[in-house]
Order: C-alpha cells, then structure tokens, then sequence
C-alpha cells in the first residue's frame, strides 16, 4: 500500500522507512519469517465447515478473531464458528529467493520505497 492506495494487508510503504532500515526491509523480503511486524501477525482459522482460512490477525478476544484475507477481506468470526484458531511464527508474506527477485530487481524495489518515503514518487 502506497498512502491510500493498494490493499489493506500489508504495511503503508510511505512510512515504512520511519520504522525500518533498508537492510532490514531487504531482510523480509528474502525471509519474512525472520522478523515479523506487530500488527502483521499470521492466523489461520478452522470453520466448523472445514474451511481453513489464513490471513493477518487484526483483534482475538475471548468471543471472537478479526483477521484480513489474503483476498484482502476483512473477516470477523465468533470463536463458536470456529473448530481451531493457529498463529504460527510464520509469516503470510512469501519468500522472494534471488531466483524469484533478483539483487537488481530487490534494489529497485528499495530504491522506490526509499523514493516514496522522500515524496519523490506517488
């Protein structure tokens, strides 16, 4: 997401320089597993119909879970829908190895965040 545009799933690329260096932004994206943000927490949810459905847990409370699907749906369940509630260390977001993004493509994608963050680009 670049300011008010693109999904709700992942973190606004405007700002993510005021959080994050670009060594570490290079770092997730190799190996998102590494660190993972707070706020960016993986569920997954069992429905009492089978239906496993992953995405970022947004609240869970003693009645309910709120996750965003990868479909970028926000979904709200009662925890009496549900069979299983799992958050595993892992991150949604893929890997991206060298073979899937090169250094040259991983540095443009650095390059334009850090643009973004400087308000050169929108």
């Amino acid at each position: 997401r670049v300011g008010n545009s693109g999904g709700i799933l992942g973190p606004d690329l405007t700002s993510l320089l005021a959080r994050r260096n670009l060594e570490d932004i290079r770092g997730a994206v190799r190996d998102p597993d590494m660190t993972i943000t707070s706020g960016y927490d993986t569920v997954i949810v069992e429905t009492n119909s089978g239906e496993s459905i992953p995405g970022v847990l947004r609240n869970i409370d003693a009645f309910s879970v709120q996750l965003v699907s990868r479909e970028q749906q926000l979904l709200a369940f009662r925890r009496h829908q549900l069979t299983n509630i799992e958050q595993p260390d892992t991150s949604l977001m893929p890997a991206y190895s060298a073979a899937d993004l090169s250094e040259n493509q991983l540095l443009d994608v650095l390059n334009y965040i850090q643009s973004i963050s400087s308000g050169v680009a929108q």
